[in-house]
């Protein structure tokens, strides 16, 4: 099956950006875990790093997709992820996240944004990021 939806990645300082668009089918799912997994470990040799994810252009992903999730999330957290901002655009985003991104665990901070400024100046704060 095709991929369905679109992703961007890239980093800046201790923090990994990840821009979501449209809605996700299971191939696209899978082709961002491995991108993003294969780069955080390339690029972040220590714990102690964060993930912006600007989701205000995401449909979300099919129920086929929970699984990977799951899985994806508790990678991250292992790979040593402490802090995520999410710059969500409506609270069924921010439930989504919430319900199948936070971990049980809650080994990562996570907060909600309105823009991305706000999430970059938080992450400034926390040690993620260098002030422009």
């Amino acid at each position: 099956m095709k991929e369905h939806g679109e992703f961007a990645i890239h980093f800046r300082d201790r923090t990994v950006y990840m821009r979501a668009r449209d809605s996700w089918n299971e191939e696209t799912t899978r082709a961002y875990i491995s991108r993003l997994l294969q780069d955080v470990t390339e690029h972040f040799t220590s714990p102690g790093w964060a993930i912006l994810a600007d989701i205000r252009d995401w449909g979300l992903y099919t129920i086929d997709s929970v699984r990977q999730v799951d899985e994806y999330v508790r990678r991250l957290d292992e790979l040593g992820r402490t802090h995520a901002a999410f710059v969500a655009a409506s609270p069924l985003q921010e439930e989504t996240v919430l319900e199948h991104m936070k971990p049980k665990t809650q080994t990562a901070e996570y907060r909600f944004f309105q823009t991305v400024e706000e999430a970059e100046q938080w992450l400034v704060s926390c040690g993620m990021l260098t002030p422009d």
